[in-house]
């Protein structure tokens, strides 16, 4: 099963992108890869996470919510067991000099088979400053790994590939 999302800076085009997640089988790790341009170049790491909800018509990221959390757990890192982080929790991504950012990735815990971890029809999000993985002693380290800003975001649809029907972002 195969899903993406196309980012966005929040209501500009300055950032962009296109996040694949493919996954074999339920038993199997999603796999995440993509190309982020548009970033400010050299900027560090910036906070990499699923949020709950699907964005709406305004294309706005603070309509994704808050980190999906089914499970109500405390933030922590990508490589984290499951009672140990949000399910959306997936790190950092690092920006090169030219502003862009490769992402390749591969994780258990995201889902596109099993409903209560699925993170289709919901807003993956890069966020402005650095994930802490909870260990920074802030109180939103423990809710949001204090990553800061929403910079660019994308609601994470089915694709077409394999008869899975296409939804596109308005």
């Amino acid at each position: 099963m195969m899903a993406e999302a196309s980012l966005h800076f929040d209501n500009n085009i300055t950032v962009s992108g296109t996040i694949t997640f493919t996954q074999a089988d339920a038993n199997s790790p999603v796999v995440v890869a993509g190309t982020l341009t548009g970033l400010v170049p050299h900027s560090t790491l910036h906070g990499f996470h699923v949020h709950q909800n699907s964005m709406d018509n305004t294309l706005n990221c603070t309509a994704a919510g808050a980190h999906f959390n089914p499970y109500t757990k405390l933030h922590g890192a990508k490589n984290d067991t499951i009672d140990h982080r949000h399910v959306g929790d997936l790190g950092n991504i690092q920006v090169d000099g030219s502003g862009s950012a490769t992402i390749s990735l591969t994780d258990t815990i995201i889902q596109l088979y099993n409903q209560t971890q699925s993170i289709i029809n919901r807003t993956i999000i890069i966020h402005q400053d650095v994930d802490d993985l909870g260990l920074g002693g802030s109180p939103l380290s423990n809710t949001t790994g204090n990553a800061g800003a929403r910079l660019a975001c994308g609601v994470i649809r089915l694709t077409s590939h394999g008869n899975i029907l296409s939804k596109s972002i308005p």
